[in-house]
């Protein structure tokens, strides 16, 4: 869950175009292609200088704080069909450290809520409309529920906060 997460969040800050998002997970990797620059090649041009790596000001750390995945609740009826309400809930507490000082420059707990229509809403065409979130990685089992939903909704609300919030200072991405 908890990469799912990650991913999805650093997808959706770069696509700000505010945030230059590194991928340290992908260090291993970066290094070998730096590593691989240094062997005997017929092209040093196209190599990549070892070291060559960017230093990040802020860290996004974050945990789940609440998950109720497709849980159903009874409720009201119309007609034979029944009322019936699924739905998720998320919450993900989530802070911005400064990779300098370790100071916290931001803190906030997200929320996101998903739910799929009762039969007597699909039945009388006023509610399941929901869109159908395409997780990938870990959350793939997710991917077209109402949990995927919750999810989406909580890394939308983490995204808006950290752009309205975080100081003018960080900001230098230019892609």
């Amino acid at each position: 869950l908890g990469w799912g997460l990650a991913d999805m969040l650093s997808t959706a800050l770069f696509q700000t175009g505010r945030f230059i998002v590194l991928d340290r997970r992908q260090m291993q990797a970066v290094l070998g292609v730096q590593n691989f620059g240094t062997l005997e090649q017929p092209d040093k041009e196209t190599s990549v200088p070892i070291g060559d790596v960017e230093g990040a000001e802020l860290l996004v750390t974050g945990a789940v704080t609440e998950l109720e995945a497709d849980v159903t609740r009874s409720g009201p009826s119309l007609g034979n069909l029944g009322g019936a309400l699924d739905s998720s809930h998320i919450a993900i507490d989530l802070r911005v450290v400064d990779a300098r000082t370790a100071r916290v420059v931001l803190a906030t707990t997200v929320t996101g809520s998903g739910r799929r229509a009762s039969a007597a809403e699909v039945a009388s065409g006023i509610g399941g409309n929901l869109i159908g979130a395409n997780v990938a990685g870990a959350l793939g089992a997710y991917g077209t529920t109402w949990m995927g939903d919750a999810v989406r909704v909580a890394i939308a609300e983490a995204v808006e906060f950290m752009v309205s919030q975080t100081p003018a200072a960080y900001f230098h991405a230019t892609h």
